[in-house]
């Protein structure tokens, strides 16, 4: 009777745990599958995007380089490696400052970099003449384009918000720690 209360608690926990890869839990995971596509194995090095609580903010070789993206389309896109939950001491409102600070970088023309660097966009400030009004304004324009790649991004957005970064020097390696600090 033990060995099959023992074997039945034992399946429930390994039941759990994959139910838990699947769905993250709070704004800001990190999610991680394998890159979309093949090219001398460069899929190893893998693809994470952050949980928003609805949708995956992601950084893709794409026009638009920061989007948001659905669970499932993320999910879909090549072998789900899962989520992983970072401590449960950083608060609801750090979590969300880590995606309100990955959303605005979108405002600067972004652009998707193979770099290990990541550049912040910034705002400025250029005076021009207002021939309607005949005077000088000040309009403001961006100074400094954004350039990420995934994980440069996602280590980005912890930073900018005020918290310990996610140590890693590819995708698959920031996953593989994410949850350790």
């Amino acid at each position: 009777m033990y060995k099959i209360r023992v074997a039945l608690l034992l399946g429930a926990t390994i039941t759990a745990g994959l139910a838990n890869a699947s769905t993250p839990e709070n704004v800001a995971d990190i999610l991680g599958r394998d890159l979309s596509f093949s090219a001398g194995g460069l899929e190893n090095l893998g693809h994470v995007g952050l949980w928003t609580g609805s949708q995956v903010l992601e950084v893709l070789d794409t026009p638009a380089v920061i989007e948001e993206n659905s669970l499932n389309s993320f999910k879909n896109a090549s072998e789900y490696w899962g989520y992983k939950a970072r401590r449960s001491t950083v608060y609801i409102n750090k979590r969300e400052n880590i995606i309100k600070f990955g959303r605005q970088q979108k405002e600067f023309s972004p652009s998707y970099t193979l770099s290990f660097t990541a550049t912040e966009g910034k705002w400025g400030y250029k005076r021009v003449y207002n021939n309607v009004t005949k005077k000088w304004e000040r309009k403001k324009v961006v100074i400094q384009k954004a350039k990420f790649r995934c994980d440069t991004f996602v280590a980005f957005s912890w930073d900018r918000a005020g918290e310990r970064k996610p140590y890693g020097s590819t995708p698959t390696h920031m996953y593989q720690y994410y949850d350790l600090m």
